[in-house]
C-alpha cells in the first residue's frame, strides 16, 4: 500500500528517485513477501491429494486478477487522460495518478477482506486422518489405472 500510494505522487519526471524508485522498491518487497505468505497459508490448510489442484487454481486467479486489474487500470488512465487532453495546462500525469488511486482502493479492499475473513489454523483445521488420507489416494490411482 505504501508503495501504491508513493506512486501516486509521481506528477513529473523529476519525482522519479523521490517517489517512483522508493514506490517500487517498496511495492516489490510487500508483493513478494504476500506471495510467499500467502502460498504457505493456502498449502498449510490443504490436503496433500488435492496440493495440486489448489496451487494451480491460485496461479490460474493471480493470472485472471493481474490481467482484469492491468485492463481495468489502464482503461481508468486513458479515459483520465482523455478528458485532460482537452484542457490547457492539464497535469500529464493525471491518468497514472487515477489509476494508482485505483489499484490503492483494490489493495485496501483486500486488506480488508483479509482482516475480516481469514482464521488461524487453530480456528480451522480438522485433525488429518492419515489412513483415510492414504486410501484417497489409493483409490484415486487405481481409478487413473483403470482409465488407462
Amino acid at each position: 500500500m505504501v508503495g501504491t500510494v508513493l506512486l501516486t505522487f509521481a506528477d513529473t519526471p523529476s519525482t522519479y528517485w523521490r517517489f517512483v524508485f522508493p514506490g517500487f522498491i517498496i511495492g516489490t518487497i510487500g508483493v513478494s513477501l504476500l506471495f510467499v505468505n500467502t502460498n504457505v497459508a493456502i498449502f498449510a490448510h490443504t490436503p496433500n491429494n488435492i496440493a495440486g489442484t489448489v496451487g494451480a487454481i491460485f496461479n490460474s486467479a493471480l493470472q485472471l486478477g493481474s490481467a482484469v486489474g492491468i485492463a481495468i487500470a489502464t482503461s481508468i488512465q486513458i479515459a483520465v487522460d482523455n478528458k485532460n487532453a482537452r484542457k490547457e495546462g492539464a497535469n500529464l500525469y493525471a491518468g497514472r495518478t487515477a489509476a494508482y488511486w485505483f489499484v490503492f482502493a483494490v489493495i485496501g479492499a483486500e486488506t480488508l477482506a483479509v482482516v475480516a475473513l481469514y482464521r488461524t489454523s487453530h480456528q480451522l483445521q480438522k485433525p488429518v486422518d492419515e489412513e483415510k488420507d492414504k486410501k484417497v489416494s489409493a483409490d484415486l490411482e487405481k481409478d487413473v489405472e483403470a482409465t488407462n
